[in-house]
């Protein structure tokens, strides 16, 4: 089965590569980016957790992670997006997302969100796409109500992280075709 390339009006989402180390470590260690993310890393061997990570669940059938590439421009990765927790006994996937602070504010994450629950809905036939954003997001927040999300809860104090606890909030969307 060869890896699944998304295409949308101005981006290409494709595999991560091992060549694009050093662009996947420039968000996963940019303040931005990293500050309501549960990971963060500050050099390619820490990085390299996360280049597994993403081979990992593409290999075993639980997911798939994709580097967000300008369509003009495919080997500069601008973000990740992608599927993980992937549960097909309950047609049920969990979706994330970031972009380089530069790439923020174009609709880039708008365009990378919609193609691929595209993919997870027509192609992987889920029933529902759950997103986990920390309390504070709330360009996340805003994005996924945007796209139709819809709010479900908020588990309060939930994850230790810096020495403090915080939020995490689930939204969900459902297929329309079901």
């Amino acid at each position: 089965m060869s890896f699944p390339v998304l295409q949308t009006e101005r981006l290409l989402l494709r595999k991560v590569e091992q060549t694009d180390a050093a662009d996947v470590l420039k968000g996963y260690s940019d303040p931005l980016v990293n500050q309501h993310m549960s990971v963060a890393y500050y050099s390619l061997e820490e990085v390299q957790a996360q280049l597994d990570f993403y081979n990992s669940i593409y290999e075993t059938g639980t997911g798939t992670w994709w580097a967000i590439c300008i369509k003009d421009d495919p080997s500069t990765v601008i973000g990740n997006g992608g599927l993980n927790n992937y549960r097909p006994q309950h047609r049920c996937v969990e979706i994330g997302y970031w972009l380089l602070p530069a790439m923020q504010g174009k609709g880039y994450a708008a365009e990378a969100v919609k193609a691929i629950c595209r993919y997870a809905f027509e192609q992987l036939d889920v029933h529902r796409i759950e997103a986990i954003v920390e309390g504070g997001n709330n360009t996340s927040i805003k994005l996924l109500e945007k796209l139709g999300f819809g709010y479900e809860g908020t588990h309060r104090e939930s994850e230790l992280k810096n020495n403090r606890y915080i939020d995490l909030i689930y939204y969900a969307m459902f297929n329309p075709a079901h």
